[in-house]
């Protein structure tokens, strides 16, 4: 049966590698041999087509080649576009944009509101990502991150987690402060009336004291009050002026001809680090007036 149904038909003769040849050199600017179509871009008069060989031919029209998608001549109006070559189509994007008439190339409406659409889309959710990772960083961060300062572990989780914003010291290192023997001397002095001045500051080394190496040197403020009657006095302590943690390499550094307490930067801060100053704690303290007087300077 299927011999007998194939006898029906006449044998079809391919045309030969020279027929090819000469019917393309004959319509086409290249050697090569190319299966030509009309494309919707070419606005010229009815072209003379070859069925052999599907190929254009038409006084004003450019040549396509399908099976490489690129034109087989120079774009007429390639100065518009000097940054593409004068021979692709659509700027080798023909599924995004069209060029219905030679002249320009541009986006079609629909094409268009789907890649906005797309765009929103994918911005929006990459906002809600980041949303949402920065949440949990702030709350992983913030679990670490202590509310007071205890110890010197403490300060440097802050120095390296923490934002720069000024931290509190926790009452037993303001304590701890008090109980130093540089402070003892210098409170014993106001209480016995041997200061010369109601207000000034000095000085108190903690290196080496428990929990506070963080702070080192320190400063603290004080002013001296007296009542309206004049039988008692009250001094104000302020504790860890202008003070802070500015970096875990060093307390102090060289500058000039000697040492100076560190300061915040920039200086030598570690990479990473955000150093941050300590809130000021108030102590007051009431004693009997040794004879100080309101006019004492």
């Amino acid at each position: 049966m299927i011999n007998t149904h194939f006898r029906n038909f006449a044998p079809v003769k391919f045309p030969t590698n020279k027929q090819i040849s000469d019917s393309t050199n004959q319509h086409s600017p290249s050697p090569m041999p190319h299966t030509l179509s009309p494309h919707p871009r070419i606005n010229a008069s009815p072209p003379i087509v070859q069925c052999s060989l599907s190929i254009v031919h038409s006084p004003s029209a450019r040549h396509y080649n399908s099976a490489l998608s690129i034109w087989l001549s120079v774009d007429p109006l390639a100065d518009k576009y000097p940054g593409l070559s004068p021979y692709t189509y659509c700027a080798d994007n023909p599924v995004k944009l069209v060029d219905p008439n030679g002249r320009e190339i541009w986006i079609p409406p629909f094409v268009q509101r789907c890649a906005d659409l797309l765009k929103n889309t994918y911005n929006q959710a990459v906002k809600d990502v980041r949303t949402k990772i920065n949440a949990i960083t702030d709350n992983v961060i913030n679990y670490f991150i202590p509310a007071t300062i205890h110890n010197t572990a403490e300060a440097t989780t802050v120095y390296f987690l923490g934002e720069g914003e000024a931290m509190p010291l926790s009452q037993e290192l303001g304590t701890t402060l008090m109980n130093t023997q540089k402070f003892k001397e210098h409170h014993q002095r106001i209480i016995n009336g041997e200061t010369t001045k109601m207000s000034g500051y000095f000085s108190v080394d903690m290196t080496h004291e428990k929990n506070a190496f963080f702070i080192g040197r320190t400063r603290v403020d004080y002013k001296i009050t007296v009542s309206s009657d004049k039988k008692y006095c009250t001094v104000t302590y302020l504790l860890f002026v202008n003070d802070g943690y500015w970096d875990p390499i060093a307390i102090g550094e060289s500058v000039g001809v000697g040492p100076r307490p560190d300061g915040k930067g920039p200086n030598r801060e570690a990479h990473g680090g955000h150093p941050y100053s300590f809130k000021v704690q108030k102590r007051v303290i009431t004693f009997n007036n040794p004879g100080y007087d309101e006019t004492d300077n």
